[in-house]
């Protein structure tokens, strides 16, 4: 009798188990219920049949019984644990899914604002280099009036040369002011319309200079002096009030003198230098 009635809470036992295994949490206690309810049948019913036994097989039976039950108990909570353990984790994964999305729409926004920063700095670098082009066409204006307005002189090599030897020829002892005169002079005949209108016609007009005469325009080495001198000319320096006359009153020539005081007008003297208008 004993051994069929560990057989039969063994039976009991499998089944609860299994049971435990397949069941959710929210039927545990249903499962409870029904084993407690299925012990107490069987002991009541195995009670009943072994009366005449004693009272020792009666307890024998109570005992397995309770053990039975307290197994059934752990094996609930384990199993509880176990699916509570795996909810834990789910959850743990639902928010590090969250996380990731957070972190990855941050990332997306920061990358958005970057992009609207850099097209928003080009957009203003393109207005500004815009900008630029159209204000360049005034500039250009502006620089081709002032070239215009400019008293500058602009001479061939050649030209250049000439006005370089007849300086340094006329004015070779003088100061600097002293040759810049003398280039002013030259320039002042080619600008009036009493003379010829280059600069080499100016000099070589007959009986003008004396250095053309005789012949030491050809022979003189010109200075560095002489070329600052020529160059400030060129740029539209001018003290010679107009002057279109000039001359060295010791050197020359008494008829030339009386010519220049008969029918010249005096405007002031530099140096050994006479000019005259």
């Amino acid at each position: 009798m004993k051994q069929v009635w560990n057989s039969i809470f063994q039976t009991v036992s499998q089944s609860v188990r299994a049971l435990s295994e397949n069941v959710g949490k929210k039927v545990h206690r249903d499962v409870v219920l029904m084993t407690t309810g299925i012990s107490v049948v069987t002991l009541l019913t195995f009670t009943a049949g072994d009366l005449q036994g004693g009272g020792s097989n009666t307890m024998v039976a109570f005992a397995e019984t309770h053990v039975q039950k307290a197994e059934t108990e752990t094996i609930l909570e384990e199993t509880n644990s176990e699916e509570l353990a795996v909810e834990t984790e789910n959850s743990e994964e639902e928010t590090l899914e969250i996380e990731a999305e957070e972190t990855i729409q941050a990332e997306e926004t920061a990358m958005d604002e970057t992009e609207e920063s850099v097209f928003d700095e080009e957009h203003k670098n393109e207005s500004e280099a815009e900008e630029e082009v159209e204000s360049e066409p005034v500039q250009e204006d502006s620089e081709a009036e002032e070239t215009e307005e400019s008293d500058e002189v602009v001479l061939s090599a050649s030209e250049y040369n000439v006005l370089l030897r007849i300086v340094q020829a006329e004015s070779g002892g003088c100061d600097e002011m002293g040759k810049l005169l003398v280039a002013n002079v030259i320039l002042n005949r080619m600008e009036s319309e009493e003379f010829p209108d280059t600069v080499t016609e100016v000099v070589y007009q007959k009986n003008q200079f004396s250095p053309v005469i005789d012949g030491s325009i050809n022979t003189c080495k010109v200075s560095m002096e002489t070329r600052e001198a020529v160059n400030r000319a060129l740029k539209g320096e001018d003290y010679s009030e107009g002057a279109l006359y000039f001359m060295n009153r010791s050197c020359s020539a008494s008829k030339n003198v009386r010519w220049f005081d008969a029918n010249l007008d005096y405007l002031f003297k530099h140096g050994d230098h006479e000019f005259f208008k």
